[in-house]
């Protein structure tokens, strides 16, 4: 029996009245997921990281390896260009 309040099921699917919304990753978004978990696990501790977000710093080496692995700037899509 599906739920009519707005509940989420374990297939995280969230009910409001008779509508429905589904809230489950797609295969691609989970495999950029765990690339980006293993990116962290591999670069980042604890201490380091809450020592760079105290200072707002960033170092160049992560960053670079970032960029190199496509996380920064993901959320643009790729049919935009870079005016320079």
């Amino acid at each position: 029996m599906k739920s009519r309040g707005p509940y989420a099921n374990s297939n995280q699917t969230i009910f409001l009245g008779g509508m429905s919304m589904d809230f489950e990753l797609t295969k691609s978004q989970k495999e950029i997921q765990k690339a980006a978990r293993e990116f962290a696990k591999g670069e980042f501790d604890k201490e380091l990281a809450l020592e760079m977000d105290k200072k707002h710093e960033f170092p160049t080496k992560i960053w670079k390896k970032a960029c190199d692995l496509g996380f920064v700037g993901v959320h643009f899509p790729g049919v935009l260009e870079v005016r320079r």
